[in-house]
């Protein structure tokens, strides 16, 4: 592998793992094969931003099922953890809460009827004046349930944006703006059918699976401000990074997804239409195992041609691309840490799970 001369010191921020012990131990051989595992020194800092995360999203706007575990893993390590390795220290819990917020949306009211009204409310989002995100929406006829739901979610996004802004003012607009991107599109398509092909499933997922806000969220996270030149370099080198990680979502979380599909007894074909594996049994009429084994062999593709892409990068880039390439293996760091945080994190894996709370509280103690 070309040797990486733009190479930061990993070591102030993280600790390098053993990839193969974890990919032996949790029977992931296959998977990000060629990774370098880290997981970050701050872990406390990452546990501060979810516990917070937690305990607002439940006081402003409803309680958090009891189903719900968010960036929590008994096995392994948080998602944030395993994800915001180079992060700097003093933004770290900034970035897990947003995550952790994200998860919270996710399960608590992107599904709900709520959504609908949040997504009229995002389109008056400035992220120069984030307390004025529904300043001119009503919620003069809406059920009290509602009004402290679509409160609260501004109350909370008006101190992040604030939040973003007084931590770094051009990195926090680029952020905030590219938030209110991923919130219309992800809402795009809440009454679709079934994606025609798998090109077209990906190119919205491209959006909505929220890869490339968490790559907005990375760069705010790492201080660094790409030039537009350095953002058409990142997303080509990064086209097969974004995808692998899709993948991966899809496939660790189907079981989750199936389970819940069924327990609101919407089974139709469309009723999962946003995970590829579900997506694949249709296209192809295939079973539940093939369509899994199919993705498996996708994400692993993907994975094997984003190394190939990275290690290109490295050989011709610029001297004066250091921000990029400290952004690109950011990324880099993510894919294994993601997917091994998948096969054990509570959020997919219910026979892991007691209490979240209680789980949170003695991380952060």
């Amino acid at each position: 592998m070309y040797q990486n001369r733009f190479a930061s010191n990993a070591d102030d921020t993280s600790n390098l793992l053993d990839i193969n012990h974890y990919l032996v131990l949790y029977d992931l051989k296959g998977f990000a094969e060629g990774y370098e595992l880290r997981a970050s020194k701050n872990i406390k800092e990452v546990e501060r931003g979810i516990l917070e995360a937690r305990t607002d999203f439940a006081k402003l706007i409803c309680p958090i099922d009891d189903q719900f575990w968010g960036n929590e893993n008994r096995e392994f390590f948080s998602w944030s953890a395993v994800a915001f390795q180079l992060v700097r220290p003093e933004r770290l819990a900034f970035c897990s809460y947003l995550m952790e917020f994200g998860f919270l949306y996710d399960d608590h009211v992107l599904e709900s009827s709520v959504d609908g009204i949040l997504n009229t409310a995002v389109e008056a989002l400035d992220a120069t004046k984030p307390s004025q995100m529904i300043q001119s929406f009503s919620t003069a006829d809406l059920p009290e349930f509602q009004k402290r739901v679509l409160r609260g979610t501004e109350e909370i996004r008006a101190n992040l944006g604030a939040k973003a802004m007084q931590l770094d003012p051009i990195c926090g607009k680029i952020l905030l703006d590219a938030w209110k991107v991923m919130l219309t599109v992800s809402n795009s398509h809440n009454n679709r059918s079934a994606f025609g092909n798998y090109e077209e499933y990906m190119s919205w997922r491209l959006v909505d699976s929220g890869a490339i806000w968490t790559g907005k969220l990375m760069l705010f996270g790492l201080g660094v401000k790409l030039t537009e030149e350095e953002e058409k370099v990142a997303n080509k080198v990064l086209k097969h990074c974004f995808v692998a990680l899709i993948l991966s979502n899809d496939y660790f979380s189907f079981d989750k997804e199936l389970e819940a599909a069924a327990k609101s007894g919407n089974m139709e074909e469309d009723a999962m239409s946003n995970n590829s594996v579900w997506l694949f049994m249709h296209w192809r009429n295939i079973d539940v195992d093939a369509a899994k084994q199919l993705v498996r062999g996708l994400v692993i593709e993907a994975e094997g041609k984003f190394l190939q892409d990275r290690e290109e990068f490295l050989r011709t880039a610029p001297p004066n691309s250091d921000g990029l390439a400290r952004f690109i293996e950011q990324f880099t760091l993510l894919v294994p840490g993601n997917t091994l945080w998948a096969k054990h994190c509570l959020r997919y894996n219910k026979q892991y799970r007691t209490s979240p709370v209680e789980a949170v509280a003695v991380a952060v103690a």
